[in-house]
């Protein structure tokens, strides 16, 4: 199961595996401000060799960006983890707007 697929997990599924979309974007609003460290990401999330390659895609996507496109791309990414869970967007579609596989 990749990083999108845990995302995506509508509440009240079996908790198991699920990130919640609140806790990881807080959480790479805080390593993009440099505040906390990719491990610590990792770590407190759970993130498996399967997550965190998407989560470096992300990281790769972010750091193309202007500074203007990156103040807004922690808005962008908590709007779209919200959608994301309710099931509003697809998955290909939230992989297509954060530059992910």
């Amino acid at each position: 199961m990749a990083l999108v697929d845990r995302l995506s997990r509508v509440p009240p599924e079996p908790a198991e595996g699920y990130i919640a979309n609140h806790a990881f974007s807080a959480g790479v609003y805080l390593w993009g401000q440099g505040i906390v460290t990719r491990a610590q990401i990792v770590t407190a999330l759970g993130l498996t060799v399967e997550d965190q390659i998407q989560f470096d895609q992300m990281k790769t996507h972010y750091d193309g960006l202007t500074a203007t496109q990156k103040g807004d791309f922690h808005g962008k990414l908590e709007a779209l983890g919200i959608l994301l869970e309710m099931g509003y967007i697809s998955k290909a579609f939230y992989k297509t707007q954060l530059g992910l596989t």
